[in-house]
C-alpha cells in the first residue's frame, strides 16, 4: 500500500447489507402471512364442512318424513329441480338395500357458488376476482374437482351409515376422493311405516363448494400476498437504499477527511457535511465525527507547537550549560577533566542536532505548504544533481538511467533536491561496498501521465516490522547508539512529504533479485 492511500473497510464480494436485510424482511413476511392464512383457511373449511353436514343431517331427515309412507308414490314428493341445483344425490332403498328411487346429481348444477366458474357468470365479482379466475386459477388448480355418477350410477355405497338407517338409526359418512382433497358426505334415515322401517332414504352431497372456496382463498391470498410484498419490498429497498446512500456519503467522507498519518485534511474542512444537519441518528453520529475531527486536529496542532516549544526551551539551558562547561574549562587544565570536558561537548552536540532535526521536522509541511510550483524538466535535474552528489561521495558508485523524452513536472526542485539527497544518503548508509547505486527515471508503463524515480542498492533487505512505517517520522532501522550522529527516522519522512507536495506517492520493496531495496516515486507529468 502506497503512503498516502487512506485505508479503507475491506469490502466482501457480498455482504448481508441494508437493502439485504430489507428484503429478508419482505421474505420472511411473505412466508408467514400464508402460514397463519392456510391455518385460518383450514379453520375456515372445517367449521364449514361441520355446517354441512348438520345441514344436510336435516335435509336428509326431512326427505325421509316427506317419503313416509312408502305405500304412497314418492316421486312426487322430493323437489327435484332444488335437489340437482343444490348437487344433492338422493337414494331410496328397500329393507333389503336395493335402489327403488334415485334424485339429483353430485353434479351441482348451481355455479353461483363455484370459484372457478366463469368470471362472467358472476357480475358481483370485484376486478380482482376475475383477474385471478381468468388467469391464476388454471394454473393453481388446473383440475377441478370431478363428481361424476358415472362410477356409481347402480347405487350408494353400502356402508355402515346405511346399515344403521336400515336398524333404525340415521347414520352420517364421509368419504375422500382421490381428486385433490374433496371429500363426499352422505347422511342415511329410516323411513317409518306402520310396520317399521319401511326403507332407507339416502342423501349425499359433496364438498366441492367449500373446496373450491378455499381454493379460491389461497389463490387470493398469494395475489394479494405478492402483491403487498412488491410493495412493502419496494418501499423497504427504497428507504434501505436511501439510509444506506447517507451512510457510504458519510463513510468516504470520513475516511477522506484523515490521511495515512493521521493527520486531518484541512482543505475539506474540519466538519463533516454528510448529514450533519439531519436529526436524527445519523445526523448526531456526522456531528460526532465532526467533533472528533477537530479535537484530532487540536492534537496535531499541540504536537506541532510541542516540537518547536521544545526546541526553543531547551536552547537556553543548553546554552548555559555550553557557557559554564567553557568557564570551567579555563579554570581546570589537568587531562582528566579535559576528557569530562570533551564528552559533555559530544553529548551537547548530539542534543543540538537533534533539537534540530525536531525542528526542521515540524515546520517542513508549512514550507512545503507556501512554496510555489514551477515546470521544470526532472530527468535533465535528476542527472546533474546525482552527478553533483556523486563528487562528494567518492567511495560510492553511482549509475544514472534517464530515458527520453524529456519528464516535465510541476513542482519546486530545491525540495526535489531535498527529497533526492535523503534517497541517495539512504542508499550509501545500506549499499554494500563496491556496488552501485543506480538512480533510474522513466515513464510508468502502467500509467502514460505519470514519470517514476527509483533509487536502488544491494544491502540488507526492508524489515518487516516496518513495511508499514517505515516514511513515518521517528522511524528507523539503524542503531542509534553505535553512532555519535544521532539518527530520528526524518530522511524518508521527508520524502515523502515532498513527494505528496509534487503530487505524487513514495513506495520501498525488495529488489526482485532478493539482494537489496529499491525507493520508487511516482510523480504525475505536467502537460
Amino acid at each position: 500500500m502506497s503512503a498516502d492511500t487512506v485505508p479503507t473497510t475491506a469490502r466482501r464480494p457480498w455482504r448481508f447489507g441494508l437493502r439485504a436485510q430489507g428484503l429478508a424482511v419482505a421474505l420472511v413476511l411473505l412466508v408467514v402471512f400464508p402460514l397463519v392464512h392456510e391455518h385460518y383457511v383450514g379453520e375456515m373449511r372445517a367449521r364449514l364442512q361441520q355446517a354441512q353436514q348438520r345441514a344436510l343431517l336435516d335435509v336428509t331427515e326431512a326427505y325421509a318424513r316427506a317419503l313416509q309412507p312408502l305405500s304412497d308414490p314418492v316421486a312426487e314428493r322430493l323437489p327435484g329441480a332444488s335437489i340437482a341445483r343444490s348437487g344433492f344425490q338422493v337414494w331410496l332403498l328397500d329393507t333389503e338395500l336395493q335402489v327403488s328411487g334415485q334424485w339429483g346429481s353430485l353434479v351441482r348444477q348451481d355455479t353461483r357458488f363455484m370459484a372457478d366458474a366463469d368470471p362472467q357468470a358472476n357480475p358481483q365479482a370485484d376486478a380482482l376476482d376475475r383477474w385471478i379466475v381468468r388467469w391464476v386459477h388454471p394454473w393453481v388448480a388446473p383440475d377441478t374437482v370431478d363428481f361424476s355418477d358415472l362410477e356409481r350410477a347402480s347405487g350408494p355405497v353400502l356402508d355402515d351409515a346405511v346399515r344403521a338407517a336400515a336398524q333404525g338409526s340415521i347414520g352420517v359418512q364421509q368419504r375422500s376422493l382421490a381428486t385433490r382433497d374433496a371429500r363426499i358426505f352422505s347422511v342415511a334415515a329410516p323411513v317409518w311405516g306402520a310396520s317399521g322401517v319401511e326403507g332407507v332414504v339416502v342423501v349425499e352431497q359433496g364438498d366441492d363448494t367449500i373446496t373450491r372456496a378455499a381454493w379460491h382463498a389461497r389463490e387470493r391470498l398469494a395475489v394479494t400476498t405478492l402483491l403487498a410484498f412488491l410493495v412493502v419490498a419496494g418501499v423497504l429497498a427504497l428507504y434501505a437504499g436511501r439510509l444506506t446512500r447517507r451512510l457510504l456519503a458519510l463513510q468516504a467522507e470520513a475516511e477522506s477527511a484523515v490521511d495515512a498519518q493521521g493527520r486531518v485534511r484541512r482543505s475539506r474542512g474540519l466538519r463533516l457535511l454528510a448529514s450533519h444537519d439531519a436529526e436524527d441518528e445519523l445526523g448526531d453520529l456526522s456531528r460526532s465525527f465532526s467533533t472528533l475531527l477537530q479535537r484530532l486536529d487540536g492534537y496535531h496542532d499541540y504536537l506541532q507547537k510541542l516540537a518547536r516549544l521544545l526546541g526553543h526551551e531547551l536552547r537556553t539551558p543548553i546554552t548555559s550549560i555550553r557557557m559554564s562547561l567553557d568557564n570551567l574549562r579555563a579554570l581546570s587544565t589537568t587531562p582528566a577533566d579535559a576528557v569530562y570536558f570533551e564528552r559533555t561537548e559530544r553529548g551537547m552536540d548530539r542534543i543540538n542536532r537533534v533539537l534540530s532535526a525536531m525542528g526542521e521536522a515540524s515546520r517542513l509541511e508549512e514550507m512545503l505548504a507556501s512554496s510555489p510550483r514551477i515546470r521544470f524538466d526532472l530527468g535533465a535535474f535528476l542527472h546533474d544533481y546525482v552527478n553533483t552528489f556523486a563528487a562528494g561521495r567518492p567511495d560510492r558508485i553511482f549509475e544514472v538511467c534517464v530515458g527520453p523524452p524529456a519528464a516535465w513536472v510541476l513542482g519546486d526542485p530545491d525540495w526535489a533536491a531535498q527529497m533526492l539527497d535523503k534517497l541517495l544518503s539512504n542508499a550509501c548508509d545500506f549499499a554494500v561496498a563496491g556496488t552501485p547505486i543506480v538512480v533510474a527515471c522513466e515513464r510508468d508503463a502502467s500509467h502514460a501521465r505519470q514519470v517514476r524515480v527509483s533509487v536502488s542498492n544491494q544491502g540488507p533487505r526492508l524489515p518487516a516490522a516496518l513495511a508499514t512505517s517505515l516514511f513515518e517520522p521517528f522511524s528507523s532501522v539503524r542503531d542509534g547508539a553505535a553512532s555519535d550522529q544521532p539518527h530520528l527516522g526524518i530522511g524518508l519522512h521527508v520524502v515523502r512529504l515532498v513527494a505528496e507536495y509534487h503530487g505524487g506517492q513514495v513506495a520501498a520493496q525488495d529488489r526482485a533479485d532478493g539482494r537489496g531495496v529499491v525507493f520508487t516515486v511516482t510523480l504525475p507529468l505536467e502537460a
